[in-house]
């Protein structure tokens, strides 16, 4: 799994270059563009409630294999089409299967591994994630230039070599990692009862819904402040080393905030990301210069960095054995929902405001995540 997230997000072309491909090389305006890559987004929310719920009936390697296929396939129609709303057809298609892939691979993981394994299990895939992702949208940024058939061909590519590699090297496990804990042991019912019976999941949910809606931006609005700030091919440019250096600080600090956290509360660690997205990502209401774009990007990595490492280890210690896929798949709805809000309510903040309230705004919101992550370590002692 960790060749294979290298694999597929080293041509991770297409998400991180979306509005720009909307805007600039298939002439939308800003709102057009973002309701697009809202619309992209959301469907994947069906996507993974779909996928979570199969995977727990028929198998987590079945479903991850075929949703990372099917969401490379429809790529390739994309490439050859005519105009901007058939191009976003496929692609919006292609995000309801794509939604289903994180998190089906989070409870496969959560199968094969247990205790203080989880972490190191998450953090590894999380980092051939990223180092997929260091490349890939340096590579796509002077793609971006040959036009949009090259950036579909190569996401399609990446996508079905990942899903051989899940194929023929991952395997099934015929029985899931026990309980560890008694909130892993099987429960009866489904999704709801788990939430009844869990209610921190829910909460923690809710906090998850607004470091996405924030996150997003680091694609959404970054993509609009380097256009504005120089011009659109400089700018290609631009977004594609900040990603670059994103993709590098994640393989640069996963590996010392792991051992950091490896034997703290979870909570600790989303509290500290929910800070540095604040000081991240509302810094750039004010920046003017490449330097102090990069500085904030250092910021906000390690902000994602630091959320990404436990997240799912408090998902899996809290979470039924039997549920897995479903509340995996609950999370990744959330987190799905954030981001489908976030182009279409800050771009609409951008075009009546400007950009400064857009980082503005998203300062303030991840700063009031982080205040309810302390909430949430007092609640959990009553529930």
């Amino acid at each position: 799994m960790f060749i294979a997230n290298i694999v597929n997000n080293m041509g991770n072309f297409v998400w991180p270059f979306l509005t720009m491909l909307f805007t600039r090389k298939l002439g939308l305006g800003a709102e057009k563009a973002g309701l697009i890559v809202t619309l992209a987004i959301l469907l994947q929310l069906p996507g993974a409630a779909f996928a979570g719920k199969i995977a727990d009936k028929i198998g987590r390697k079945k479903v991850l294999v075929i949703f990372q296929g099917l969401a490379g396939l429809l790529f390739i129609p994309a490439a050859f089409m005519p105009g901007p709303y058939e191009v976003a057809f496929f692609v919006i298609i292609s995000g309801f299967f794509w939604g289903g892939i994180q998190p089906v691979s989070r409870a496969l993981i959560t199968d094969l591994t247990r205790g203080e394994e989880r972490i190191r299990a998450f953090s590894l895939t999380y980092l051939g994630v990223n180092i997929g992702f260091a490349l890939g949208p340096l590579l796509a940024g002077f793609l971006y230039a040959y036009g949009i058939k090259v950036i579909f061909l190569g996401n399609a590519f990446s996508c079905l070599a990942s899903s051989l590699l899940s194929a023929f090297f991952v395997e099934e496990p015929f029985n899931p990692s026990e309980a560890k804990n008694s909130l892993e042991a099987p429960v009866k019912g489904g999704l709801i009862d788990v939430l009844k019976l869990r209610p921190s999941l829910f909460f923690f949910s809710l906090i998850w819904f607004i470091y996405s809606f924030v996150y997003v931006q680091s694609t959404f609005g970054m993509s609009l402040t380097v256009t504005d700030l120089f011009g659109e091919l400089t700018g290609a440019k631009v977004l594609g080393s900040l990603m670059t250096v994103n993709g590098l600080g994640v393989v640069l600090l996963t590996g010392p905030l792991t051992k950091i956290f490896e034997h703290r509360e979870p909570l600790t660690a989303v509290y500290i990301s929910g800070l540095l997205y604040a000081l991240g990502f509302g810094m750039l209401a004010f920046v003017k210069s490449y330097l102090w774009l990069l500085i904030s990007a250092l910021i906000w990595t390690a902000g994602e960095v630091a959320g990404a490492v436990t997240v799912n280890v408090y998902i899996s210690d809290r979470t039924p054995v039997t549920h897995r896929g479903r509340v995996n798949a609950f999370l990744h709805i959330m987190s799905r929902a954030g981001f489908s809000a976030g182009p279409v309510a800050m771009g609409a903040v951008a075009s009546l405001y400007g950009l400064k309230l857009l980082w503005l705004l998203s300062g303030v919101l991840a700063l009031t995540g982080a205040i309810a992550v302390l909430y949430l370590r007092q609640l959990e002692g009553s529930w």
